[in-house]
Protein backbone atom coordinates (compact mmCIF):
# COMPACT_ATOMS: atom_id res chain seq x y z
CA UNK A 1 0.00 0.00 0.00
CA UNK A 2 2.56 2.28 0.85
CA UNK A 3 4.21 2.12 -2.59
CA UNK A 4 0.60 2.80 -4.22
CA UNK A 5 0.66 5.89 -2.37
CA UNK A 6 4.41 6.76 -3.42
CA UNK A 7 2.93 6.14 -6.93
CA UNK A 8 0.00 8.70 -6.33
CA UNK A 9 2.45 11.25 -4.76
CA UNK A 10 4.76 10.94 -7.37
CA UNK A 11 2.41 11.29 -10.71
CA UNK A 12 0.83 14.04 -8.64
CA UNK A 13 4.18 16.19 -7.51
CA UNK A 14 5.27 15.24 -11.59
CA UNK A 15 1.91 16.99 -13.07
CA UNK A 16 2.74 19.25 -10.84
CA UNK A 17 6.41 20.46 -11.80
CA UNK A 18 5.33 20.00 -15.68
CA UNK A 19 2.57 22.55 -15.03
CA UNK A 20 4.75 24.92 -13.15
CA UNK A 21 7.67 24.58 -15.93
CA UNK A 22 4.75 25.32 -18.19
CA UNK A 23 2.64 28.09 -16.53
CA UNK A 24 6.00 30.32 -16.35
CA UNK A 25 6.15 29.83 -20.59
CA UNK A 26 2.66 30.59 -20.93
CA UNK A 27 2.23 33.86 -19.03
CA UNK A 28 4.93 35.53 -21.26
CA UNK A 29 3.58 34.35 -24.35
CA UNK A 30 -0.21 35.56 -23.13
CA UNK A 31 1.11 38.70 -22.25
CA UNK A 32 3.16 39.05 -25.48
CA UNK A 33 0.03 37.43 -27.55
CA UNK A 34 -2.28 40.09 -25.42
CA UNK A 35 0.02 42.90 -26.67
CA UNK A 36 -0.03 42.15 -30.19
CA UNK A 37 -3.63 41.38 -31.05
CA UNK A 38 -4.32 44.53 -28.89
CA UNK A 39 -2.44 46.18 -31.22
CA UNK A 40 -3.62 45.37 -34.26
CA UNK A 41 -6.78 46.15 -32.89
CA UNK A 42 -6.34 49.59 -31.97
CA UNK A 43 -4.57 49.92 -35.13
CA UNK A 44 -7.30 48.60 -36.81
CA UNK A 45 -9.39 50.83 -35.31
CA UNK A 46 -7.30 54.16 -35.97
CA UNK A 47 -6.63 53.38 -39.76
CA UNK A 48 -10.15 52.47 -41.57
CA UNK A 49 -11.75 54.85 -42.78
CA UNK A 50 -15.50 55.64 -40.75
CA UNK A 51 -17.88 52.80 -42.40
CA UNK A 52 -15.01 50.25 -42.05
CA UNK A 53 -14.11 50.94 -38.69
CA UNK A 54 -17.47 49.63 -37.05
CA UNK A 55 -17.19 46.34 -38.98
CA UNK A 56 -13.79 46.12 -37.68
CA UNK A 57 -15.41 47.30 -34.40
CA UNK A 58 -16.86 43.76 -34.29
CA UNK A 59 -15.02 41.58 -36.92
CA UNK A 60 -11.89 42.20 -35.31
CA UNK A 61 -12.52 41.82 -32.03
CA UNK A 62 -13.74 38.37 -32.05
CA UNK A 63 -10.35 37.62 -34.68
CA UNK A 64 -8.44 39.26 -32.36
CA UNK A 65 -9.42 38.04 -28.93
CA UNK A 66 -9.45 34.05 -30.20
CA UNK A 67 -5.66 33.80 -29.60
CA UNK A 68 -5.85 35.65 -26.78
CA UNK A 69 -8.81 33.64 -24.75
CA UNK A 70 -6.48 30.78 -26.19
CA UNK A 71 -3.39 31.23 -24.27
CA UNK A 72 -4.82 32.88 -21.24
CA UNK A 73 -7.02 29.79 -20.86
CA UNK A 74 -4.45 27.62 -21.44
CA UNK A 75 -2.14 29.56 -18.55
CA UNK A 76 -5.52 29.23 -16.24
CA UNK A 77 -5.49 25.28 -16.61
CA UNK A 78 -2.06 25.10 -15.49
CA UNK A 79 -2.00 27.16 -12.29
CA UNK A 80 -5.03 25.30 -11.37
CA UNK A 81 -3.32 22.14 -11.09
CA UNK A 82 -0.99 22.73 -8.26
CA UNK A 83 -4.10 23.85 -6.21
CA UNK A 84 -5.70 20.16 -6.95
CA UNK A 85 -2.65 18.13 -5.77
CA UNK A 86 -4.59 16.26 -3.21
CA UNK A 87 -7.47 15.75 -4.88
CA UNK A 88 -5.08 14.11 -7.75
CA UNK A 89 -3.62 11.57 -5.31
CA UNK A 90 -7.23 10.92 -4.24
CA UNK A 91 -7.79 10.27 -8.36
CA UNK A 92 -4.78 8.41 -8.61
CA UNK A 93 -5.41 6.43 -5.68
CA UNK A 94 -8.69 5.16 -7.05
CA UNK A 95 -6.79 4.02 -10.41
CA UNK A 96 -4.54 1.41 -8.98
CA UNK A 97 -6.84 -1.35 -9.19
CA UNK A 98 -6.78 -0.56 -13.05
CA UNK A 99 -3.75 -2.37 -15.25
CA UNK A 100 -3.72 -0.66 -17.89
CA UNK A 101 -3.65 3.03 -15.50
CA UNK A 102 -1.97 1.81 -13.44
CA UNK A 103 1.01 0.79 -15.88
CA UNK A 104 0.99 4.74 -17.85
CA UNK A 105 0.97 5.86 -14.26
CA UNK A 106 4.17 3.95 -13.45
CA UNK A 107 5.28 5.15 -16.75
CA UNK A 108 4.63 8.73 -15.58
CA UNK A 109 6.06 8.43 -12.22
CA UNK A 110 9.38 6.36 -13.82
CA UNK A 111 10.42 9.19 -15.57
CA UNK A 112 13.43 10.74 -14.22
CA UNK A 113 12.79 14.86 -13.37
CA UNK A 114 16.11 16.04 -14.61
CA UNK A 115 14.56 15.02 -18.21
CA UNK A 116 10.89 17.06 -17.66
CA UNK A 117 13.34 20.16 -17.22
CA UNK A 118 15.43 19.21 -20.43
CA UNK A 119 12.55 18.14 -22.61
CA UNK A 120 10.73 20.51 -24.73
CA UNK A 121 6.66 20.98 -23.41
CA UNK A 122 5.45 19.42 -26.49
CA UNK A 123 7.14 16.09 -25.99
CA UNK A 124 6.22 15.68 -22.18
CA UNK A 125 2.20 16.63 -23.43
CA UNK A 126 2.78 13.86 -26.11
CA UNK A 127 4.06 11.65 -23.49
CA UNK A 128 1.07 12.02 -21.43
CA UNK A 129 -1.32 11.42 -24.43
CA UNK A 130 -1.27 7.49 -23.51
CA UNK A 131 -2.52 8.35 -20.18
CA UNK A 132 -5.11 10.36 -21.40
CA UNK A 133 -6.39 8.00 -23.82
CA UNK A 134 -6.30 5.23 -20.81
CA UNK A 135 -8.27 7.89 -18.81
CA UNK A 136 -11.05 9.27 -20.96
CA UNK A 137 -13.70 6.75 -20.20
CA UNK A 138 -13.23 7.44 -16.58
CA UNK A 139 -13.21 11.12 -16.91
CA UNK A 140 -16.43 12.08 -15.16
CA UNK A 141 -15.31 10.47 -11.82
CA UNK A 142 -11.96 11.70 -12.18
CA UNK A 143 -12.31 15.01 -13.10
CA UNK A 144 -9.28 16.53 -11.13
CA UNK A 145 -7.08 14.09 -12.75
CA UNK A 146 -8.47 14.62 -16.11
CA UNK A 147 -8.39 17.98 -15.98
CA UNK A 148 -4.80 18.04 -15.21
CA UNK A 149 -3.90 15.68 -17.92
CA UNK A 150 -5.91 17.88 -20.45
CA UNK A 151 -4.45 20.91 -19.02
CA UNK A 152 -0.94 19.70 -20.21
CA UNK A 153 -1.88 17.79 -23.42
CA UNK A 154 -3.78 20.44 -24.57
CA UNK A 155 -1.29 22.97 -24.23
CA UNK A 156 0.90 23.17 -27.29
CA UNK A 157 -2.73 23.70 -29.49
CA UNK A 158 -3.21 26.29 -27.28
CA UNK A 159 -0.10 27.65 -27.31
CA UNK A 160 0.07 27.50 -31.63
CA UNK A 161 -3.21 29.06 -32.30
CA UNK A 162 -1.98 31.83 -29.42
CA UNK A 163 1.61 32.33 -31.10
CA UNK A 164 0.17 32.72 -34.92
CA UNK A 165 -2.87 34.59 -33.45
CA UNK A 166 -0.16 36.89 -32.56
CA UNK A 167 2.07 36.89 -35.61
CA UNK A 168 -0.98 37.04 -37.84
CA UNK A 169 -2.15 40.20 -35.44
CA UNK A 170 1.18 41.61 -35.93
CA UNK A 171 1.27 41.34 -39.92
CA UNK A 172 -2.02 42.57 -40.13
CA UNK A 173 -0.71 45.84 -38.21
CA UNK A 174 2.17 46.21 -40.16
CA UNK A 175 0.04 45.73 -43.69
CA UNK A 176 -2.40 47.90 -42.09
CA UNK A 177 -0.41 50.69 -41.16
CA UNK A 178 1.18 50.54 -44.95
CA UNK A 179 -1.66 50.25 -46.78
CA UNK A 180 -3.35 53.32 -44.45
CA UNK A 181 -0.56 55.59 -45.27
CA UNK A 182 -0.36 54.75 -49.07
CA UNK A 183 -4.17 55.56 -49.08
Amino acid sequence: MANLQSLANDVATRLTSIADRASSVTRGVALLTTASVGLAYVVGLLVFPSPWRWVWAGIGLVLCLIPAIAIWTAHRRLRRIPKTFTATVADVQTLMADVSVRKALYDLADRDPEQDRTSSLIELGKELNTLRTVLAPKRETLTNLWSNITAITALPGLMALGVVGSFVALIFSVATVILGLAL
